[in-house]
């Protein structure tokens, strides 16, 4: 158990710091050409994650984000100012299509879980009471969020950044 805990901690950032290097080297040899950077930035990634969890049985999660982590500080001055921003574009979409997805999905399942709970002989049974609990929940969330902004506004204050109190109360 302990072997397999550091196989998967330590060896998941070795990898993905060897990956990290890796496309950093590559990325040396290009210039200015968009289509290569933005392919070899996404294929990199997918490969570190798929390679660690199946052929070097490490964490890759951790590898992705340890790559990241060296991407940012080493490799970005490797990437070409041009292809930059559309670069920053792409990774943005795949983020918002990956957050999208792990949402949909989640909210899939725990709704499946609750009608599958609540289901008698094929009949599903959701009373006004599971509505009330489900708003309920929602209010103690919100009131959850507002209750960390309150905390940390002045953090947010002092950091310089454009947060407001009407910022705080949309975001």
């Amino acid at each position: 158990m302990i072997s397999l805990l550091a196989q998967l901690s330590l060896g998941g950032p070795a990898w993905g710091l060897a990956c990290g290097i890796g496309v950093v080297i590559v990325l040396r040899f290009v210039y200015n050409d968009e289509l290569t950077e933005i392919t070899l930035t996404i294929a990199a990634a997918f490969a570190c994650f798929i390679t660690g969890n199946t052929i070097f049985v490490v964490s890759g999660v951790l590898a992705i984000v340890v790559m990241g982590i060296y991407m940012s500080a080493h490799g970005a001055m490797y990437i070409s100012r041009p292809v930059y921003h559309s670069l920053h574009v792409v990774w943005e979409n795949l983020e918002f299509i990956g957050n999208t997805l792990i949402f949909v999905l989640s909210g899939t399942i725990i709704a499946d879980r609750i009608i599958e709970s609540h289901q008698d002989n094929g009949i599903t049974h959701i009373t006004a009471q599971d509505y009330g609990y489900a708003i309920a929940l929602w209010l103690l969330l919100l009131a959850i969020r507002a209750v960390i902004f309150l905390l940390l506004y002045p953090l947010l204050k002092i950091s310089g950044g454009w947060w407001s109190w009407g910022t705080c109360l949309c975001v």
